[in-house]
């Protein structure tokens, strides 16, 4: 009448750790016990404990609206102290306006260009190895959390430096000098254009840092040599340009994702008809080309509608792009009857079972870890709508990231 059951899959090195996973439930040893067991009148212990994280997410949370709460009632005091003295337009007219720029350039250049590079496996594809190595580089296996190096330590400071002190300082100094210059020209509209422009500089500071120095460079660039004399004060221009660069940026990727993938010439020339019908995909390729502009615009899909190039794209979604719930089932004899688990219905209900554990406890791994590891550039320059595969062995999966904030990171497995 006794009868346990344990479920076991092992992880492998999916994020730089091993871990195993285990699912066990027994059943008493006694008739009585087993009698209720079936039907469903004894508590387990698992449904006796309670789920740590929740708590954990909660006090987190609140501790970052404390600390967000303080830190933003400081700010907002320091800077209406500078408005309303006039020590500040002061220093700014002795002041060469390349001073202000061009140290957030020089910084962001280094944070996310040059350290990223020399962590990566083959630098600048030059190295053979890589130059700022993690301490389990040479380990076939790990089986204990990462250690932090101290270019990492290196890399968060820096990181902190550039999102709370450089950027709060430089758009400061610009709503300083520019917000004269707009009321004095849009009377009407000119405050509610200090308002928007400069929200959006500092909240584009903190949500993606990796950016924000291209961004820089190329509005003072564009506007100051490229057309000069259609300047609107650097935080009007700021602003476009932010929109400019991340609706280019994506249209590039639309078209590398093209040219590599589903572009017409890369279909293999099967027989002396495809060689004949190869010029005839030159206007089926333009339309890619011109699809790819239009959702790039509208930050829709590449796709279209209905799988052909010469409908309009898709409609436009949300960040979070996944529209089912994948989510599988454990199936154990916590929540299964007895006769029911004996009988072989389901081949699949195996395979089912050890997904959802691996992919239980792969969420819960890495919702410890992921925004440190982030913050740590463990993964590289990372950003909304950001894919990356995690492999083993023989076990992989795709994280989605929806969502990086500042200390708050929202993913899907």
């Amino acid at each position: 009448r006794n009868r346990a059951t344990t479920a076991v899959v092992k992880e492998g090195d999916v994020a730089d750790e091993n871990s195993t996973t285990s699912a066990v439930s027994t059943t008493p040893a006694d008739g009585n016990g087993v009698d209720q067991a079936l039907e469903g009148g004894i508590k387990l212990p698992d449904e006796d404990e309670g789920d740590p994280l929740p708590e954990k997410l909660r006090s987190t949370v609140l501790s970052r609206l404390t600390h967000d709460m303080l830190i933003c009632s400081l700010l907002a005091c320091i800077v209406m102290l500078l408005h309303s003295t006039s020590a500040l337009h002061h220093v700014l007219q002795h002041i060469h306006p390349l001073a202000l720029w061009l140290p957030p350039v020089v910084l962001g250049f280094l944070i996310h260009y040059i350290i990223p590079q020399l962590r990566k496996q083959q630098p600048w594809l030059c190295i053979a190895r890589p130059i700022c190595m993690q301490h389990e580089y040479g380990n076939y296996e790990v089986y204990d959390a990462a250690k932090v190096m101290c270019f990492e330590k290196l890399y968060v400071w820096l990181c902190m430096l550039e999102r709370n002190v450089v950027y709060p300082v430089l758009f400061t100094c610009a709503l300083t000098a520019d917000a004269a210059a707009i009321v004095t020209k849009h009377e009407i509209i000119g405050p509610l254009l200090i308002v928007i422009c400069g929200l959006k500089c500092m909240r584009s500071a903190y949500s993606y840092p990796p950016s924000q120095f291209l961004i820089l460079a190329f509005t003072k660039l564009f506007f100051n040599y490229d057309i000069r004399g259609f300047s609107e004060t650097f935080l009007i221009d700021y602003f476009f340009m932010s929109i400019i660069y991340k609706k280019m940026y994506e249209f590039l990727l639309k078209l590398k994702f093209i040219v590599t993938y589903i572009a017409p010439w890369q279909i293999t020339w099967g027989s002396a008809f495809h060689a004949f019908a190869q010029p005839f995909s030159v206007p089926h390729s333009a339309m890619l080309f011109v699809q790819a502009a239009v959702s790039a615009v509208l930050s829709t899909p590449l796709n279209p509608v209905l799988g052909s190039a010469i409908f309009i794209t898709s409609y436009v979604r949300p960040v979070k792009f996944w529209e089912r719930d994948y989510n599988t089932k454990r199936m154990d004899q916590s929540n299964t009857r007895l006769s029911t688990s004996l009988l072989d219905h389901n081949p699949g209900a195996d395979d089912n079972n050890l997904n959802s554990i691996f992919y239980e406890h792969l969420t819960r791994s890495l919702q410890h870890s992921l925004c440190g590891d982030l913050m740590l550039g463990r993964w590289g320059p990372a950003g909304e709508g950001d894919c990356f595969v995690l492999a083993s062995d023989n076990l992989n999966c795709l994280v989605h990231l929806t969502e990086v904030a500042n200390g708050i990171v929202t993913f899907q497995v």
